[in-house]
């Protein structure tokens, strides 16, 4: 867990507003990162000029990341084996961007986080230690594993690190520090880092790597926005959801949908549906707000609606849909542009499949620890940006390729596609079926020229 948190948490040194103080600064050639554990010592070697780094550890296996090629290896001495992966759109970003100095406080900019860790608070101090004056950044990270306090002290002159003290609060409390240094010669010759794997790449990581960099760049384009969602049937009938995108701020209302709005519903044509959902509004109620000022997201809900900082939601999660605390259907630009991320499953890309000649087909398996397999198939369609024209999920008794044996038991299928003003497209409806239930059918309504007032993300004005 202490490597895995570095390895991600070391990127995040780069400020949100780099407007602030657009002076340039030389990067170093090699960052190192150091610290002792249980079992050893570990060391993460960073180049901002190469884009790679480097995980060596005490134990057999050792990690190379090239964001030029997009590849990730893993590679196991004793075994003489290496698995090659793609790198994945959460760590495709820059590795190490140093290039400005910036004085805002989100020094630590929104990055993907490996293993889900995203950090959800984030605030800047200035302290005097010996006389020499540093920056050091609080944070709270939150993921699959407990809650962690991060300090990261910088030197505020050239944007340099000087060491990261992790922190696990509460009973069984433990303490991580890193140490960083600049040496100027790296672990060794980088094109040996990533042996005979990284020589010989196969065609599918490539063209795998290249959809999830177009997936990644249509989810950017998603701009200011105001949609409405509803979903029926699903666990949540009766509820349906608002949502407020500007820049980097956003807004999700939750709503109570009466049942006799709900039976109404079924009948409205996909033509008159926005028309139709908007004039009901003023027929529901709002139950509970998220409001992301940017940097946090809030939580309001019950009578006093009183703002309390989210535990499970970081401002990335918006956009990206992470978050298991987000509503699914709120997380549509997950839903439309999926995430491929992962270090553990293996990818296999299929060309003109037959059930989709115009698009690909990119099958992602893996196993479950309690034994057998699952495969996903992502219908993607290039010709719109790569969004997701179809999912299949299979149950299976193998892991490594879809047997005789496995069982279809999720398809989500969308329809209606339109192209939003700002060059994304998006469906209006998606179908999904599960094995063994009825149909859920979801609606999205787009506006994207609502008037979309400041007044809308401010907490004291959403009580």
């Amino acid at each position: 867990m202490k490597r895995l948190v570095l390895l991600t948490c070391f990127a995040l040194l780069v400020g949100r507003n780099a407007a602030a103080d657009a002076d340039e600064i030389e990067p170093p050639t090699w960052i190192r990162a150091r610290t002792d554990f249980d079992h050893g010592t570990a060391a993460v070697w960073f180049s901002p000029s190469l884009q790679v780094w480097y995980q060596e550890s005490a134990g057999d296996r050792s990690v190379f990341c090239d964001a030029g090629t997009g590849e990730r290896h893993e590679i196991y001495q004793q075994q003489g084996r290496v698995v090659t992966r793609p790198l994945g759109e959460r760590s495709s970003a820059p590795i190490f961007p140093l290039s400005r100095r910036t004085e805002d406080n989100q020094w630590l900019g929104a990055w993907f986080f490996s293993a889900g860790q995203r950090i959800i608070d984030q605030r800047s101090r200035e302290v005097v230690v010996g006389g020499k004056a540093w920056k050091e950044i609080e944070f709270s990270v939150i993921g699959a594993g407990p809650r962690m306090l991060g300090t990261l002290r910088v030197d505020p002159q050239n944007h340099r690190p000087r060491h990261l003290l992790f922190e696990t609060p509460g009973a069984g409390q433990q303490t991580t520090r890193w140490e960083f240094d600049y040496p100027q010669e790296g672990p060794g010759d980088v094109s040996q880092l990533a042996p005979k794997a990284h020589l010989n790449r196969s065609g599918d990581l490539k063209e795998i790597q290249s959809a999830i960099g177009a997936i990644a760049a249509s989810r950017a384009r998603i701009g200011n926005l105001r949609v409405v969602i509803t979903s029926f049937p699903d666990e949540t009938v009766g509820s349906l959801w608002v949502v407020h995108k500007k820049g980097d701020r956003w807004r999700v209302d939750t709503y109570t949908f009466p049942q006799l709005l709900q039976d109404l519903a079924r009948d409205v044509s996909t033509d008159e549906w926005g028309k139709w959902i908007e004039s009901q509004l003023p027929n529901c109620s709002l139950s509970r707000s998220l409001v992301c000022d940017g940097n946090r997201v809030f939580d309001l809900k019950g009578r006093d609606r009183v703002p309390k900082l989210s535990e499970k939601i970081a401002p990335i999660d918006l956009l990206t849909g992470s978050s298991s605390g987000l509503p699914f259907d709120v997380r549509f630009p997950l839903r439309f542009y999926p995430d491929l991320t992962s270090v553990h499953d293996s990818f296999k890309l299929v060309p003109k499949p037959a059930a989709f000649p115009d698009g690909l087909l990119i099958q992602q398996s893996g196993g479950y620890a309690k034994g057998g397999g699952y495969h996903s198939h992502y219908y993607l369609d290039p010709a719109r940006g790569h969004t997701l024209v179809k999912y299949e999920l299979f149950e299976d008794s193998k892991e490594a390729e879809l047997s005789a044996d496995a069982k279809l038991e999720h398809t989500r299928s969308a329809e209606d596609f339109r192209q939003s003003p700002q060059g994304w497209w998006y469906p209006s409806l998606i179908r999904d079926t599960r094995r063994g239930e009825d149909a859920t059918l979801t609606r999205y309504h787009f506006d994207f020229n609502a008037d979309l007032q400041d007044n809308l993300f401010a907490l004291d004005g959403n009580r």
